[in-house]
């Protein structure tokens, strides 16, 4: 992750991880598992909350959870699906509702397991990219998915393992490498190596010796025959614009756009970000 100063309770938590895990480092690995799927919710800003009140919001069961789901518009078959990031929720993205409606399509924004209204405190890419396809089987198909962040992963994963028939997709400040994710995490609770190795172990026991692979974002799109529009800031402190710049590479005939000084999540609210996206999603 980039780089960013760190409060004094995260200092203090990377003291006793680093002392903890030299002598027991089973329970911190474990300790660390949980904290990985584990999702903060923050409170909608009033601007959110205008949003989601102009929407219609349903509740989808899935596996036993309630998730949340915000149509703006008739949401028939080419609506435009909105895919929010890791903490994030669904209303974060509707600084795009009114420029997708004025073209005269729907948009349909979730809640991801775990976050806004959806129930749940955890979850994880696999669920996230679930979700997307049970939207697709209720809703029909999209003309496009627009994703925030590590939602961008979980559209990636989505579209390749259910063959999601959208021909565009927008990623928008998202993380391309799953090790570049780890290795983050692995910094910011100061976990030494033989807890990582511990942590991995059970990460591969409960999903996959290969998972890394998996949910890489430029994996899975080299995989369809998606149009890609990549679009990152140069001043993101969350996730550096490095990880866009390997994913447009890697992606033959994606198209990116840099900004300069939105940072991670005010890029979701620019007006010229919204017109450019749009125009891609047009053409």
């Amino acid at each position: 992750m980039a780089s960013r100063s760190l409060p004094i309770r995260v200092q203090v938590i990377q003291f006793i991880f680093k002392w903890l895990g030299r002598i027991w480092p089973g329970l911190v690995a474990y300790i660390a598992y949980r904290i990985w799927f584990t999702t903060p919710r923050y409170p909608e800003s009033r601007r959110e909350q205008q949003w989601r009140k102009l929407a219609s919001q349903d509740f989808h069961s899935l596996n036993g959870r309630k998730i949340s789901i915000l149509r703006w518009g008739a949401c028939s078959p080419g609506y435009i699906l909105l895919m929010h990031g890791w903490s994030g929720r669904a209303s974060q993205l509707g600084s795009f509702v009114n420029a997708i409606n004025a073209k005269g399509l729907g948009a349909i924004s979730i809640d991801a397991p775990g976050h806004g209204f959806s129930d749940g405190r955890s979850t994880n890419i696999y669920q996230m990219a679930n979700v997307v396809n049970e939207i697709v089987n209720k809703y029909g198909t999209p003309k496009a998915v627009i994703a925030h962040s590590f939602g961008g992963m979980a559209a990636a994963l989505a579209l390749r393992k259910y063959q999601i028939a959208t021909s565009k997709l927008v990623t928008i400040s998202c993380p391309n490498d799953p090790y570049y994710l780890i290795s983050g995490f692995q910094q910011y609770l100061n976990l030494n190596e033989k807890v990582m190795k511990l942590f991995n172990q059970k990460l591969y026991k409960n999903f996959s010796q290969t998972i890394y692979d998996d949910i890489s974002a430029e994996k899975n799109l080299q995989q369809t025959s998606i149009e890609l529009l990549v679009v990152h800031d140069k001043k993101d402190k969350i996730v550096t614009w490095r990880q866009s710049e390997k994913l447009h590479s890697s992606v033959p005939g994606s198209v990116i756009i840099y900004t300069d000084g939105l940072g991670h999540s005010r890029i979701l609210r620019d007006k010229s970000v919204i017109e450019r996206i749009m125009e891609f999603i047009q053409s």
